[in-house]
């Protein structure tokens, strides 16, 4: 029991910590040099914060990030994005701050109760190449 506790506990310290290294790169691509300002405390924090709640909304879920240098064939806008398994077989992402489908069950909103749009719609996505790979990945998580 209290082995459980605690791999919990690191899973959900790793999430955070996922959490907090995209949306401090998706910061560092937004506002170059922002750690030099002299609001970079309050900033940090905020950034906590958001990670803190971004956590606690996709704790019961389970999830992975994935990094552009880990894959030869990157479909996605963004450096990094977090896949999302929520139930057996509806996969999502979380591309700069906002969630998207990647198979039809999470686009529909059956499972989830929302509506969420494609990566490729939105413009988050290459066009001509495909997310196939991180569905078979989600659907294994």
């Amino acid at each position: 029991m209290r082995n459980k506790l605690k791999a919990k506990l690191r899973q959900k310290n790793k999430q955070f910590t996922d959490t907090l290294e995209v949306l401090t790169n998706y910061f560092d691509n937004q506002y170059p040099g922002w750690q030099k300002s002299e609001d970079s405390d309050s900033i940090k924090r905020r950034l906590n914060r958001t990670a803190k709640i971004m956590t606690k909304t996709i704790h019961r879920k389970k999830t992975k990030l994935f990094k552009k240098k880990d894959f030869q064939d990157w479909p996605f806008t963004s450096d990094s994005i977090i896949l999302i398994q929520t139930s057996k077989k509806m996969i999502s992402c979380i591309i700069d701050f906002q969630e998207y489908a990647l198979n039809g069950l999470a686009q529909t909103g059956l499972v989830a109760g929302k509506v969420f749009k494609f990566p490729h719609e939105a413009g988050k996505a290459i066009k001509g190449k495909f997310v196939s790979e991180f569905i078979k990945i989600g659907l294994k998580l």
